[in-house]
């Protein structure tokens, strides 16, 4: 079991984590009524001239992950 800060124990940081999901509770309060455009900004770079790049910065960020950006599967889905 890692230790990490004062009475933090396990994997995480949970006041790290705490405060993550806080931030992104805010931030979706406070800009409900723009998510919606926000994803249509997002898709209209995906499509035109970034989405090269993006895709090549998504590519490289997930090469870093833990995961390597594929999704786990478990032992249950893999027998159905």
């Amino acid at each position: 079991m890692a230790t990490g800060q004062k009475g933090e124990f396990g994997e995480g940081n949970y006041k790290a984590s705490r405060k993550f999901l806080s931030e992104q509770t805010a931030f979706v309060k406070k800009n409900k009524s723009k998510i919606p455009a926000m994803g249509k900004a997002a898709k209209a770079a995906l499509e035109g001239k970034e989405g090269k790049s993006l895709r090549a910065a998504e590519a490289k960020a997930k090469a870093k992950a833990r995961t390597g950006g594929a999704k786990k599967t478990s032992a249950k889905a893999k027998k159905k």
